[in-house]
């Protein structure tokens, strides 16, 4: 278990960050903003690097679960689609496609007058 970081300790961290970040050149690249975020945050000595250290593992240990459970939901969704006849799967692609509700849109197309000279 890490060490215990104080409230002084975090506010220094935070503040740290905030600077970090504030001097940064304007970019899109995320990782970059990231990694800056974090070095500035591991600089506090070893408690914050224990805390991190550990919730680095429960975030990766998140994600795996997150990502097996997705897949196990779409291996599922595979196994229903294989199961349908095949009038019902054309059934699953009209609905997919919203077709329906694009030709109701399609068919409710009107001349509104905008283009009208007086």
């Amino acid at each position: 278990m890490a060490a215990s970081v104080g409230k002084r300790d975090a506010a220094t961290r935070l503040h740290d960050m905030l600077n970090a970040v504030e001097v940064m050149q304007p970019s899109k690249d995320a990782t970059a903003y990231w990694q800056t975020v974090n070095r500035s945050l591991l600089t506090g000595g070893q408690g914050i690097v224990g805390l991190w250290r550990e919730e680095k593992i429960a975030s990766t240990e998140s994600i795996q679960h997150a990502v097996d459970e997705a897949l196990q939901f779409l291996a599922a969704e595979r196994e229903r689609i294989m199961r349908l006849s095949r009038e019902e799967a054309i059934q699953e692609v009209i609905k997919g496609r919203n077709i329906d509700n694009r030709i109701r849109v399609i068919r409710a197309v009107a001349d509104n007058g905008l283009l009208e000279l007086g």
